[in-house]
């Protein structure tokens, strides 16, 4: 039995590094380590006692007849085990139907109770009908979303109720809801009967995440009458693919970095700077990805720039570049490297614009069979970015070590360091004073243009409480090496200190 944990380890190492960067092409759903682990451990079990085991009410080749002891060992390889097992039960707590086959491990010992954990409920099954029959599933769709709330204890009770630059828990002291996401896709997919497929997706959110998730000229426009819940469109794009080659056009996720978009993607429910700062959210243009093996993929985009559906303002921008590299190697450590040239707003630009480039390296390696490790960097420049017509520059290291303890429990840690070196990136995403409560008028300015180093340590665990829901709760200490902004103000603490002690805690709920 213990062999099938360690070939249980090995494909869940695997399958989370082999997603732990956006990389080439988008997953079909946002992963996270959690549901990573567990589809790895599905897939050993399935393997390993497909046709052994029957659902409730069903034959076994591993077991006696109902009521009596079990089977002594056979062909299929299952020895005897102690009295008391059920054909119809997919475990007991006497050692279970399969003898030395025994699910007693699998099913978590005392959870061994003659019935196994209530599979996931689904938006999908809305579409089943009395014969089991379900159109989304026939017409290759995929209906789902999540619900995300949560709750950020800031130990420095800010008067404006802030957390400063640290966001999505960017509200100190009360609940949030973060995000309500919808999405339909209908994933391509080729092989050796079909070579073409066509296909899409659509992603909407509500939600305090939603305002960060906007792309320029599209929602900024939907919701202007309060300050902190918006509504996006992050994706919504059609596919086609052709063998080992797909083509995206519309609008989509962005390929850089470790973080992505949807909450449910990430270990934590904070953003690094490097994420928030650092990094576009989406694009919107051509994405072809080519996969010429399982081991490698690439991808080169014609996008419109950084979180942007259509030019705003003066002038209109040249189209900008998106393209990136991926490989995994054999013991599954994986490199993914990808890079945006563009053009974006720049204040000392005389049309408008200036060229701005930035590229993000992951290299994720498993660690053993319960750790892995992913290390980080970024580098972004832009040219005319300051009113003086100087280039601003940002870059930093990230790094992720995590433990999965259980199928349910994991642990995380992340150390980030990003240099903000001409104050032009980290900032605040403060309301409209209109907006905002009295008491704090007059603290939503000057809450950016800190030119210095901001580094930040995050620790906690993720726990599956079923297969519908998690908790992830986080200690998140911030400092600030740098001078006070223009206005003598400090990232933290209504603008009074340089370092910042946060508990934040979410439940997500997804179906």
């Amino acid at each position: 039995m213990k062999s099938k944990f360690v070939k249980a380890g090995i494909i869940v190492a695997g399958f989370w590094c082999g997603t732990i960067a956006q990389g080439a092409d988008q997953p079909s759903q946002p992963r996270s380590a959690a549901d990573v682990y567990q589809s790895g451990f599905e897939q050993v079990f399935n393997e390993e006692y497909a046709g052994k085991i029957a659902p409730v009410g069903g034959t076994n080749e591993c077991a006696a007849p109902a009521g009596t002891n079990c089977a002594p060992a056979n062909a299929a390889g299952c020895g005897p085990a102690a009295t008391g097992c059920n054909v119809n039960q997919a475990c007991s707590t006497h050692g279970g139907i399969l003898g030395k086959c025994s699910l007693d491990s699998l099913c978590g010992g005392d959870k061994c109770n003659g019935s196994e954990e209530a599979e996931a409920w689904a938006l999908q099954s809305l579409f089943t009908d009395k014969c089991d029959k379900n159109w989304l599933d026939d017409n290759g769709l995929k209906l789902g979303g999540w619900t995300a709330i949560s709750a950020t204890v800031n130990f420095a009770s800010p008067r404006d109720r802030f957390n400063g630059p640290v966001t999505w828990m960017d509200r100190s002291n009360e609940a949030m809801l973060n995000e309500q996401w919808l999405f339909l896709e209908k994933a391509t997919k080729t092989d050796e009967c079909n070579d073409w497929d066509i296909g899409g997706r659509v992603d909407w959110v509500y939600g305090t995440n939603a305002r960060f998730d906007q792309a320029a000229g599209l929602e900024d426009r939907w919701i202007t009458d309060h300050s902190f819940y918006q509504m996006a469109m992050p994706q919504f794009y059609a596919e086609l693919a052709y063998k080992k080659l797909s083509i995206k056009v519309g609008h989509f996720f962005t390929t850089l970095g470790y973080f992505v978009v949807p909450t449910t993607g990430n270990f934590f429910n904070t953003l690094p700077y490097t994420f928030q700062y650092g990094e576009p959210f989406t694009h919107t243009g051509i994405m072809a990805t080519y996969k010429p093996s399982d081991a490698l993929a690439l991808h080169a985009c014609v996008i419109r720039g950084w979180d942007s559906f259509k030019s705003v303002g003066q002038g209109s921008p040249d189209a900008g570049f998106l393209g990136g590299v991926a490989y995994t190697w054999e013991d599954k450590s994986s490199l993914a490297l990808s890079l945006v040239y563009s053009q974006e707003v720049a204040a000392g630009a005389a049309d408008g614009f200036g060229n701005r480039y930035t590229q993000s390296l992951v290299y994720s390696r498993p660690m053993g069979e319960k750790f892995n490790y992913v290390l980080q960097t970024d580098y972004g420049n832009q040219d005319e970015a300051l009113a003086t017509g100087q280039s601003a520059q940002w870059y930093g290291i990230n790094q992720y070590l995590f433990y999965t303890q259980s199928e349910k429990l994991a642990w995380g840690g992340e150390f980030e360091w990003f240099r903000d070196d001409d104050g032009t990136r980290v900032g605040g995403f403060l309301p409209n004073a209109s907006t905002v409560p009295t008491r704090t008028r007059g603290l939503d300015v000057a809450r950016s243009g800190f030119s210095g180093n901001f580094y930040q340590i995050t620790f906690g665990p993720k726990w599956t409480v079923n297969k519908n829901m998690y908790v992830r709760p986080n200690l998140r200490c911030d400092w600030y090496y740098g001078e006070a902004n223009v206005a003598s103000l400090l990232p933290y603490a209504d603008g009074s200190r340089r370092t910042q002690q946060i508990i934040s805690t979410d439940l997500v709920i997804t179906y």
